[in-house]
């Protein structure tokens, strides 16, 4: 077994996730971190490919785009007369077809789209 995994183990038994009232029941989510970790582990990366791969699943897995949003209409579809969300990043809304937008975390900043 891994250091990681140990070390990942040993901190979700104190944190309760093995527990019979854990969330999703006893080792659920646990049993899921330790399957991630042993497929990252499996890969054998080194500290700069580890902190890049990481990094990229971050994004990816919360549905942050790896580039940035573009005009392009195919990224955008109208949910409403004069309301376009992104394909790319759920929370960026545009009111005028992707030229411009905000996200839900920040609606006061106007971001420009970059061309397609």
């Amino acid at each position: 077994m891994s250091e990681l995994l140990n070390y990942a183990k040993k901190e979700m038994r104190i944190a309760g996730l093995y527990d019979q009232d854990a969330d999703y029941g006893p080792g659920a989510i646990a049993e899921c971190v330790e399957k991630m970790i042993e497929a990252f582990s499996g890969y054998g990366h080194s500290g700069g490919s580890a902190e890049m791969a990481l990094s990229i699943f971050d994004r990816v897995v919360r549905f942050r785009p790896l580039s940035n949003l573009t005009r392009d209409p195919v990224e955008w579809m109208e949910v409403s007369p004069d309301m376009w969300q992104s394909r790319r990043q759920p929370d960026a809304f545009s009111t005028d077809g992707g030229r411009t937008y905000y996200t839900l975390d920040d609606r006061e900043t106007i971001r420009v789209s970059a061309e397609p």
